[in-house]
């Protein structure tokens, strides 16, 4: 590869960040929209789709989706054992992460 391809390659590298950047905010803007209509396969696309970008977001900022679903669950035994208001009245925590070792079993 010469040194304008590599150059290319890094605008483009840039550009696709910005993009993917804009496209979390985008969809943060879209889950409110819906929520407040309450329509749910909506609500339920909206955060589907926040899922998958910042997955893609983590990607393109050099880590691999293992990596990435690994620190979730680091990030969510933490807060479980910090007592986390969500896990402590909810159990939310600790039942996202049953669902994330069923999911990784299969």
């Amino acid at each position: 590869m010469n040194r304008s391809e590599g150059e290319l390659n890094i605008a483009k590298n840039i550009r696709i960040l910005e993009w993917v950047k804009a496209e979390v905010i985008g969809g943060v803007g879209d889950l409110f929209r819906v929520m407040d209509r309450g329509k749910e396969e909506q609500v339920l696309d909206c955060l589907a789709r926040l899922l998958i970008t910042l997955c893609v977001l983590g990607k393109r900022l050099g880590f691999d989706y293992e990596r990435i679903y690994h620190q979730v669950r680091e990030n969510l035994l933490k807060n479980i054992e910090n007592d986390h208001q969500l896990e402590t009245w909810y159990g939310d925590l600790s039942s996202l992460l049953e669902q994330l070792e069923e999911r990784k079993k299969r």
